[in-house]
């Protein structure tokens, strides 16, 4: 769990250095609600923690975590803010529910 959580606060670091988000993300968002509304910086950051638990507690239940991430991924496009580090944190828990659920069986 602490190379996860390790991993996850990788994710929001790297993320923060090269994708600059503190200048980026208002940029985008008053594009889509306007100067007068910052509260598209607060959605993006609040999906951002959200990916960034998903990916900390991927171990103990990583199903519900992926489909936290890809609710993260999808307010970060809704909110028309181009892919950052971050949103990596959707193939991280691809990947790690993929080799769990082969071992089912197929789906009929």
């Amino acid at each position: 769990m602490v190379r996860d959580a390790g991993l996850a606060l990788a994710l929001l670091a790297v993320c923060v250095l090269v994708n600059d988000p503190v200048t980026m993300v208002p940029k985008h968002t008053a594009r889509l609600f306007g100067m007068a509304w910052p509260a598209g910086s607060w959605i993006w950051w609040g999906a951002t923690l959200a990916a960034v638990a998903g990916v900390a507690l991927r171990g103990r239940r990583p199903v519900p975590m992926l489909v936290l991430c890809v609710l993260s991924a999808a307010v970060h496009l809704a909110l028309r803010v181009p892919v950052t580090i971050v949103d990596l944190a959707t193939p991280v828990l691809l990947y790690t529910v993929a080799p769990r659920m082969a071992c089912r069986g197929p789906v009929t």
